[in-house]
């Protein structure tokens, strides 16, 4: 009986979750606003193609990318899917104290029969990008999570200005 409690929690907690459309959020600092409050948005963000269709969905808390997402092709195919989970503490802590990182995102993730893990470091200081380390940070905090194919992007403002994937 509790199973089917929880579940249907579950169930109810996402059905309650607000959900947008693109156009009712812009991105500020890799962060996610909601234009009719200007403040950090939380709930699912849907993006259309130009027939209708869903596109693409994401989840934020407090603007920040936090739980399911998923990528559609043009016939409503499931092409990418995945989850955030935030950024485990110790790595948290290693990124801030190693590298001056003001946020980290871990995204579990796959499409077709591959797994990926990609971490993605936001607001690293530019100066602190020739001296990150990838492989430390995959075989220390990437490997636990057993994946395909791992993935690093670093990001200041909004530009990518480090990607590198590890087989």
């Amino acid at each position: 009986m509790n199973n089917w409690l929880f579940i249907i929690l579950i169930i109810f907690f996402y059905s309650c979750m607000p959900t947008v459309e693109e156009n009712d959020v812009y991105l500020v600092n890799d962060q996610i606003m909601l234009k009719k409050t200007d403040r950090p948005y939380s709930g699912k963000v849907i993006v259309r193609f130009a027939n209708g269709k869903t596109a693409s969905m994401s989840t934020f808390k407090n603007g920040y990318r936090l739980g399911d997402w998923y990528i559609k092709g043009l016939a409503d195919e499931i092409v990418q899917e995945g989850r955030y989970i935030g950024c485990p503490t110790e790595l948290e802590q290693f990124a801030k104290k190693r590298f001056n990182v003001k946020r980290c995102s871990v995204s579990l993730w796959k499409e077709g029969t591959k797994s990926f893990v990609t971490l993605y470091l936001a607001e690293i200081d530019q100066r602190e990008v020739s001296n990150f380390d990838g492989e430390l940070v995959l075989n220390h905090f990437l490997k636990e999570y057993n994946r395909d194919i791992s993935e690093i992007y670093i990001t200041n403002k909004d530009s990518i200005i480090f990607h590198k994937i590890y087989n």
